[in-house]
């Protein structure tokens, strides 16, 4: 649980604890929290998300636009090193990563039973599919980022490469209390459908341990080997070859 200041809670309605208009007009100017996206040397693409979005469809045509500019890259790496949490936005970009329908997390409620977290059957455009992932992390990665990392470490469809995450894991709901605060209470608990335990209180860790700060330079290297290691063309072998001398000198 937490407590934090709020002037005059008890004189609030729930909606108020909703987004707004003028909430939604900085979420949009945020771009829904997809900071950057480009293609790193050896046709690595680089995604730096800062947010999950509550509405996934809301934010579609975002996480489209960005999954399409990297999608004929032939490894990626997610920065979520500065992931605050969010909701269904976690579910449609993991859609991208994964073939059909696939269940990433179990939500158990107290009053409302079981809940399904799940990767879409359909998405826009081409889904990323058979090519390496790596997903960095750090002490501040949060919540729905959390679970995206837990999801696909556990799915082994990604390697997880920075520091142990932030351990929040359960749903949470905001109850006025006095007059001028407002409770976060806990009302549920996330389970992984495949390992059968959750990152609450203890963080996600990472496949490769390193500091946040290196994690960028340490995940490109890995890309780039593993796919040199697969690649029987000698001109991208090449390529590949020239990126990690240039990862050498920076």
């Amino acid at each position: 649980m937490s407590l934090k200041y709020q002037a005059n809670a008890r004189a609030l309605r729930p909606a108020a604890f909703v987004s707004s208009d003028a909430q939604r007009e900085r979420e949009r100017r945020d771009n829904y929290g997809f900071r950057k996206v480009e293609v790193l040397p050896g046709n690595v693409g680089y995604l730096d998300i800062t947010s999950f979005h509550d509405d996934g469809q809301l934010a579609g045509d975002t996480i489209a636009a960005a999954m399409g500019f990297v999608a004929n890259t032939d490894a990626l790496i997610i920065d979520l090193r500065n992931m605050r949490g969010g909701g269904e936005a976690m579910q449609v970009v993991a859609s991208y990563l994964l073939d059909g329908t696939v269940d990433l997390m179990q939500l158990r409620y107290r009053a409302r039973g079981l809940m399904h977290a799940s990767s879409q059957a359909y998405v826009p455009g081409k889904r990323y599919l058979d090519k390496p992932v790596y997903l960095l992390t750090s002490e501040r990665t949060f919540s729905a980022g959390e679970a995206f990392a837990y999801a696909l470490q556990g799915l082994k469809r990604a390697t997880l490469v920075g520091a142990t995450t932030r351990g929040g894991a359960n749903p949470n709901e905001l109850v006025p209390i006095a007059n001028d605060y407002v409770l976060s209470v806990p009302i549920g608990e996330s389970i992984s459908p495949v390992t059968g335990g959750s990152w609450e209180g203890v963080g996600v860790k990472p496949d490769i341990a390193t500091d946040e700060k290196e994690a960028l330079g340490i995940a490109h290297r890995q890309a780039l080997t593993a796919l040199r290691e697969q690649t029987k063309d000698a001109a991208v072998r090449e390529s590949l070859d020239k990126a990690l001398d240039g990862l050498g000198k920076s």
